[in-house]
């Protein structure tokens, strides 16, 4: 431990808050260098992965575990659908396994022997400052990223010395007996901070450093409203797009809000369990006992796969119901149809990005080449007709552009 007292001055608060924006970082940094190492093989997972309905689920699965971060994949997901190079029902299959990939990080996060993992800063910076080979720096940057999440969590071990303070204790029996206040809260932070996997992070450290402050019955609630939160960087990715990326981020939402409202049934009626501390903070009386912060992951996996077990045979008719509530109009019809490129996929994922706007020049010039053979035929035979497709493909160019 950092502290030896339980004075809980400004030095306190300030290696607390320390450790969250180390911690935070960490995550964001993580997936960022995992990504760029992983980013030109990207292509290649994605054109492997099919209309098979049950190979974008484990696409989607893997792909997450790798990166680390939900809300990529998404984002990635809904900007290829934007692009048209995938279905609904393929781009639907992906999110649902992303859901169960991003669960890793909890698990990652509950390593047992995790303070020695703080090491990682020091490699991690001793190769960045050894190496300017861009392979190698990557390699220390993901170091680097680990280090800091679990010297994060380290720092914010400090919180068990709250567990005898009034205020703290008052705060977390507030969740217990609150735990619509709790789903609020969850889904509130995952929104800000765009990450499901931080706030289920932070989570388990204050579960872990104050046993018996508060019952699972009180943590749950906070670990599905992260799940809801995350939805938003669908529907952010979705605005101004087609109507399949409207579909898709919709399907996000529906997915996530049913799935949290169903467990939080669940969970008033096994309060009698879950509402009871000693079920997991004594582990000389339980059988069941589990390290509070591997409860906290176990949850997560059990809930996004029950959910996955639920929801994956129903998604043909899920999909035609996103259809129908979000309908092609007939006037919206264009006989042209320009794939639309994301700038979150160009800038997170540039190989990919390379690749869609590459695509996007293909048939730009496709255009410019059928617009000179209609002006050809104009020409040599006005026809209103053709004046009016030159006009329509003169408006797609430029949208390109």
């Amino acid at each position: 431990m950092i502290l030896t007292n339980t004075n809980l001055d400004f030095s306190y608060w300030a290696i607390i808050i320390g450790g969250l924006g180390l911690f935070l970082f960490g995550i964001s940094f993580m997936s960022t260098s995992i990504k760029r190492i992983a980013g030109d093989k990207l292509k290649k997972i994605i054109t492997k992965c099919t209309n098979n309905k049950f190979l974008g689920l484990f696409v989607g699965c893997g792909f997450t575990a790798v990166i680390q971060s939900s809300s990529a994949t998404t984002a990635l997901t809904i900007g290829l659908v934007r692009a048209g190079l995938m279905t609904l029902v393929q781009a639907v299959a992906i999110i649902i396994g992303a859901n169960i990939g991003t669960t890793i990080t909890s698990f990652i996060i509950a390593i047992p022997f995790s303070s020695y993992l703080s090491l990682l800063l020091f490699i991690g910076a001793f190769i960045l400052l050894l190496t300017t080979r861009r392979k190698f720096r990557n390699i220390g940057d993901l170091l680097f990223s680990i280090g800091c999440i679990f010297f994060g969590l380290m720092l914010m071990s400090n919180l068990s010395y709250l567990a005898n303070e009034p205020a703290f204790m008052e705060l977390f029996k507030g969740l217990d007996s609150m735990p619509w206040l709790g789903l609020l809260v969850g889904t509130a932070t995952s929104a800000v901070i765009q990450s499901s996997a931080a706030v289920i992070g932070i989570m388990q450290g204050l579960y872990a450093a104050a046993p018996g402050a508060i019952s699972l019955f009180g943590v749950i609630p906070v670990i599905l409203g992260a799940n809801v939160g995350t939805t938003t960087t669908a529907l952010i990715s979705a605005i101004g797009g087609s109507k399949e990326s409207k579909r898709l981020a919709l399907f996000h939402v529906f997915f996530n809000v049913t799935g949290a409202l169903i467990f939080m049934g669940l969970n008033y009626a096994f309060e009698f369990w879950t509402g009871d501390i000693n079920n997991f903070v004594n582990s000389s009386t339980n059988t069941f006992y589990f390290d509070p912060m591997v409860t906290i992951a176990l949850f997560h996996l059990v809930f996004n796969v029950a959910m996955t077990v639920l929801v994956f045979p129903f998604i043909n008719p899920l999909c035609k119901l996103m259809t129908k509530i979000i309908p092609d109009k007939g006037n919206e019809k264009k006989p042209i149809e320009i794939k639309e490129l994301d700038n979150r996929v160009m800038r997170e994922f540039p190989s990919t990005g390379l690749y869609l706007a590459n695509e996007q020049l293909v048939q730009e010039f496709g255009l410019v080449i059928l617009q000179f053979k209609t002006i050809e035929n104009y020409i040599n035979k006005p026809v209103e007709e053709d004046a009016q497709y030159c006009h329509e493909l003169e408006d797609s160019i430029d949208k390109i552009d």
